[in-house]
């Protein structure tokens, strides 16, 4: 395997892990927001 190939893929896999992560505290923050003070506030 080539070894700027293998980084190329480490980059993407790592920048990919990054996005996933902010979507899910973006997720998280909004059904905190949802089902904070009152319960049936949207979005």
């Amino acid at each position: 395997m080539i070894p700027c190939a293998g980084n190329t893929i480490w980059l993407q896999y790592s920048f990919i892990k990054e996005l996933l992560e902010d979507s899910t505290s973006a997720c998280r923050e909004r059904i905190a927001a949802a089902t904070g003070p009152s319960p049936f506030k949207v979005g």
